[in-house]
């Protein structure tokens, strides 16, 4: 299918409340994936909003949803905030490019926008936002990159892919999923239901994930870190694993000091060596040193 050049999308006015609401909906065709790894990436570049992604049930359709708000008195004003957010829709073949950007040197201090969309159930996605939150669906099947300046992010069930979900201000959830995760945000707790290889980073916030895999033979890796808060970490029952862990401690005015714990899990049934006693338990280190911020770890067997 030829592309699409995008011309700026406007919709309908009308009055919300104390302001003014400008709607717009648009479905664009795509191309079918030609094979079952051939799967298209839709593109969004925008810059403050809220940015929801829903999984559809047909494979050469995406559903985009564009609404602009405004604390205006008159709709004449509301007309003139919502021209200066310009927004342009592009496809080519199975690509969907979509981006929001201010005209000239206008600030968007008093609009609002949200962005939602439907998308075919093999697709791959690829958000951008500089202040906004980012909701995704379950049942997606694809590649997922994530990115926020300043809000949330929330990713539900995915059936295969990779996800990569970074935010500097805000909280990651991801539901459970046996893909590879990259989770990092730069103030905020992070909840990976499950995942085959996950490495999670927050510099302020705690990290509870779950390690899952398709067989007990089956590769697998963790790394977790925070800054300033609590990790947990559930690992299969049954699984073999050797487990690293440094608590580092900081004085004020002083080094930081290490603290090394490693676990090795070498018999089935015996409870990841966290409480060397049979039928498992946990192990739980705190550091206590005069100023400290006190961080715990967690090591538990079974689900979550």
């Amino acid at each position: 299918m030829a592309g699409t050049a995008g011309a700026q999308e406007r919709g309908e006015i009308h009055r919300e409340g104390l302001g003014f609401v400008e709607h717009n909906d648009k479905t664009v065709s795509v191309d079918r994936p030609k094979l079952p790894d051939k799967r298209g990436t839709r593109y969004l570049s925008t810059h403050k909003e809220r940015v929801a992604v829903k999984t559809g049930n047909k494979e050469d359709e995406v559903q985009v949803e564009v609404v602009k708000k405004a604390d205006a008195v008159t709709e004449g004003s509301a007309s003139e905030l919502f021209a200066d957010c310009l927004v342009y829709i592009e496809t080519m073949g199975r690509n969907v490019r979509v981006r929001a950007e201010a005209k000239g040197d206008e600030d968007w201090d008093d609009l609002e926008l949200e962005f939602s969309f439907v998308v075919p159930p093999t697709h791959s996605l690829d958000l951008k936002t500089s202040g906004g939150s980012i909701e995704i669906g379950e049942g997606l099947d694809g590649w997922i990159v994530a990115r926020t300046a300043g809000g949330s992010i929330s990713v539900g069930a995915v059936k295969s892919g990779l996800l990569d979900v970074e935010t500097a201000g805000g909280s990651i959830n991801i539901g459970p999923t046996r893909v590879g995760i990259d989770a990092q945000t730069g103030r905020g707790s992070s909840s990976i239901a499950s995942g085959r290889d996950i490495r999670a980073e927050t510099a302020g916030g705690g990290i509870e994930a779950q390690l899952a895999l398709a067989h007990m033979a089956a590769a697998g890796h963790c790394s977790l870190k925070t800054d300033r808060g609590d990790l947990t970490l559930y690992l299969p029952a049954e699984l073999l694993a050797t487990i690293d862990a440094r608590l580092h401690s900081e004085r004020k005015g002083g080094p930081r000091l290490p603290h090394l714990l490693r676990f090795s899990r070498r018999h089935p049934g015996r409870g990841h060596q966290v409480a060397h006693r049979q039928g498992g338990g946990q192990r739980r280190r705190q550091s206590h040193l005069p100023g400290d911020h006190q961080r715990d770890m967690f090591i538990k067997k079974g689900p979550k």
